[in-house]
């Protein structure tokens, strides 16, 4: 290789220089339009999706509401929970449910589902005082459903939180119960506040 200095980078030409913007307003407008179409190309293959059709004939979402369509749960609390604010605390509460089970299960060498991301540290996995934390906050949680709104309450939020699972029958008073549970256990909501409100 020859000495000097190192190619920048970008988009080359075939004769190898760096790829210079056209300025001619016509290209630039047939590129702009091009770069759309790819876009809108793009954006109903999404919308085409089996989990995203039931929601295609509604206003337009934001954010939040994509993400939601994204998991079992949020599918769920978009059709049965007008409260938009209270929806997204939730739905919140129950992905960080979500990652704290997955996180002691991992942690113990359990399969998960979804596993948690890896973070950067020396190697050894969490500590076993973290792992105690992270189990008893699950146990906690999940006796209080338990109690509060009973066990087949408890075996829907297992359902859609843990397992991400559809259930298209499950019984959305002890669900939503069971995620108001999660969100005031979690610190997202104020426990004073009404369960279904």
């Amino acid at each position: 290789m020859a000495p000097g200095p190192k190619r920048k980078p970008g988009i080359r030409e075939p004769n190898g220089r760096i790829h210079r913007p056209n300025k001619n307003p016509n290209v630039v407008a047939a590129l702009n339009a091009m770069e759309r179409e790819k876009q809108d190309d793009v954006m109903s293959i999404v919308q085409s999706q089996p989990h995203r059709r039931e929601f295609l004939g509604t206003s337009k979402m934001n954010d939040a509401e994509s993400k939601m369509i994204e998991s079992p749960i949020g599918r769920f609390l978009l059709r049965n929970m007008q409260d938009k604010a209270r929806r997204e605390i939730y739905y919140g509460a129950a992905i960080s449910y979500l990652g704290i089970v997955n996180k002691w299960r991992a942690g113990w060498g359990a399969q998960v589902h979804n596993a948690p991301p890896e973070t950067p540290g020396t190697g050894e996995g969490p500590s076993m005082a973290a792992l105690a934390a992270w189990r008893k906050q699950d146990e906690t949680i999940r006796r209080r459903i338990e109690v509060e709104v009973g066990v087949a309450g408890w075996i829907w939020i297992s359902l859609l939180v843990l397992d991400e699972l559809e259930a298209p029958h499950a019984d959305v008073p002890r669900v939503l119960n069971g995620l108001w549970i999660i969100s005031t256990e979690l610190g997202k909501l104020d426990g004073r506040l009404n369960k279904m409100a």
